[in-house]
């Protein structure tokens, strides 16, 4: 189910959140800051998975934050725009 998450009818597995990457660079400093990830905060993509498979699957089978770049049907269908970023955050 995907929902603004102030409208969602249940509580949410993973949160989206698209910024740009000084918006991102924050979220990541606040998440390193919160979270004890020994100062890192680690970046993988698979180049095709975009928004549904690194942002939202690695970020619920990891159990761990996930920056993510969208790739063409993100950009194509949900209109991502170029300077857009995508962190994936579990709850």
């Amino acid at each position: 189910m995907v929902s603004p998450l102030e409208k969602s009818p249940i509580d949410p597995d993973v949160i989206l959140v698209v910024g740009n990457s000084a918006q991102m660079m924050r979220l990541i400093l606040g998440i390193i800051w919160k979270k004890n990830f020994d100062g890192r905060l680690y970046f993988s993509s698979s180049a095709y998975c975009g928004v549904c498979g690194d942002g939202i699957a690695a970020t619920y089978t990891l159990n761990k934050p996930h920056l993510d770049v969208p790739y063409y049907g993100a950009r194509s269908f949900a209109l991502f725009q170029d300077d857009e970023l995508v962190m994936g955050i579990p709850t």
